[in-house]
């Protein structure tokens, strides 16, 4: 029991590492990127499919996420759609991650506003149909600009 809460407790601290790309602009180590790469890789197969993601996001990994989860799984698996064959390999995830991290808050806020000019806040609706997303993954009825920006889906 006690072997399973020190895994447990390491498991939380590495999920910490894939989410601080959501909020943080501070580089991590490619040893750090990798550990975050392994726990989305839930088959170890060295590639992210959307079947991994599916994984990750209903296993107790995801609970840790502290953004939207419907927005985290969108932006991801748009990522992966990207990939040849639908598969992220390290190189991939890497440079999504630094991309994700190389906007700052202001620049990602200002792309969402030419977005949805003149509004504060956009219904979830109107977020799908612009961006061409599933409202299914988006749980509430509106967004903030703010929120939406943190969602990095823009």
């Amino acid at each position: 029991m006690l072997q399973l809460r020190i895994n447990l407790i390491y498991l939380t601290v590495s999920l910490l590492a894939i989410l601080m790309y959501i909020s943080s602009t501070e580089a991590y180590s490619e040893a750090e990127y990798k550990e975050m790469f392994g726990i989305i890789d839930m088959d170890s197969d060295g590639f992210i499919t959307e079947e991994d993601l599916i994984e990750f996001m209903a296993s107790d990994k995801s609970k840790i996420i502290n953004t939207d989860h419907g927005a985290f799984a969108t932006n991801f698996l748009r990522a992966i759609k990207d990939c040849q064959e639908s598969k992220m390999d390290f190189s991939s995830f890497f440079g999504f991650i630094n991309k994700k991290d190389n906007k700052d808050l202001a620049t990602r806020m200002n792309d969402v506003r030419k977005k949805f000019p003149r509004k504060q806040k956009v219904s979830r609706e109107d977020l799908c149909e612009t961006l061409q997303l599933d409202a299914n993954q988006f749980p509430k009825q509106e967004y903030t600009i703010h929120e939406i920006a943190n969602m990095y889906l823009i």
